[in-house]
């Protein structure tokens, strides 16, 4: 059992409900565009925002855990250690 953060359970909750209303939203824009260029459009606007988002987010993160390992705040948990030998 792997047991989370409460940050780490908020920001999951948060991302999904986000998520599935903006799902919601671009399925009727989407549902209600008769035009087939523009839905088209729309789509492919969705996607590349979407892109992006989660580009920026990834290289937050990266330079999140690098600033972590320099500044000395993420310790990693010790690496397996024989008790026999203690």
């Amino acid at each position: 059992m792997s047991l989370c953060h409460y940050g780490e359970v908020f920001g999951t909750w948060a991302f999904l409900t986000i998520t599935k209303g903006l799902i919601a939203c671009h399925q009727t824009i989407l549902n209600h565009t008769g035009d087939k260029d523009l839905h088209k459009l729309l789509v492919e606007v969705i996607n590349q925002v979407f892109a992006q988002f989660h580009s920026n987010k990834a290289a937050l993160g990266a330079d999140f855990l690098r600033l972590n390992n320099e500044k000395g705040w993420l310790i990693p948990p010790p690496l397996h250690i024989n008790k026999t030998s203690m």
